[in-house]
């Protein structure tokens, strides 16, 4: 698939300005492709963009077939279970085969963080384990590393806000390198615009690899 952006600047700007305006335009064409790109792997629905892994249809663990997403249900609409609201975060990783779950990380927003952080085990200990950034030391939840992802749906009714796999195996990205800039000084003169584009695709290649925790009574 490919993505574009067509910045302006004028001539003028270009001749005459302290800084590189060429260079500040691709950078943050950059930035705003990054983050297209982001929202296109976890969501995206497939038509000229990569296909998000929570795009797919969704079904029970119990029921789950090759194609489709398993998840595991919190036993509560919109929340984590009152009674226990551990058990679901200690029970989503053993939905994975050891050889995936060895390499697996959890992916959810800093909502999500705001929640998961608090839950404690039966022994009275919390689930969540707070990193040290300055040190190389990851946050994690119930012994795995946690990736904080603002892309990941909020909890909410049905959503499934948590997921857990190892993704380097669970999800193609198909990433053409190169960042290409072109120069038009015709269509809108005096103005110059650029034309940036890259190219990139993505979508699930193991469905046995990740899992999603959903936020519902089943």
């Amino acid at each position: 698939m490919t993505i574009l952006a067509e910045p302006e600047a004028s001539q003028e700007s270009l001749e005459d300005a302290a800084i590189d305006v060429e260079a500040m335009l691709a950078e943050d064409s950059q930035y705003d492709f990054a983050e297209a790109e982001s929202v296109a792997y976890v969501s995206g629905d497939g038509n000229k963009k990569p296909r998000g892994f929570l795009s797919y249809t969704f079904v029970a663990n119990a029921s789950w077939s090759w194609g489709n997403v398993g998840y595991r249900a919190t036993g509560t609409d919109g929340a984590l279970n009152a009674t226990a609201p551990g058990d679901a975060l200690l029970q989503l990783p053993m939905d994975l085969q050891a050889a995936f779950r060895q390499q697996a990380t959890w992916l959810g927003n800093r909502q999500t963080i705001g929640t998961v952080r608090t839950i404690k085990a039966t022994d009275g200990h919390y689930l969540w384990s707070e990193g040290d950034v300055s040190k190389g030391v990851p946050n994690t939840l119930a012994g795995y590393v946690f990736n904080e992802d603002e892309q990941m749906p909020a909890i909410a009714s049905g959503a499934h806000a948590l997921a857990f796999g190892d993704w380097r195996r669970a999800y193609l990205i198909v990433d053409r390198l190169g960042f290409q800039v072109f120069r038009n000084p015709y269509i809108n003169p005096p103005m110059i615009r650029f034309h940036m584009r890259k190219r990139v695709g993505g979508g699930v290649q193991r469905f046995d690899a990740f899992k999603t925790l959903k936020f519902s009574a089943s």
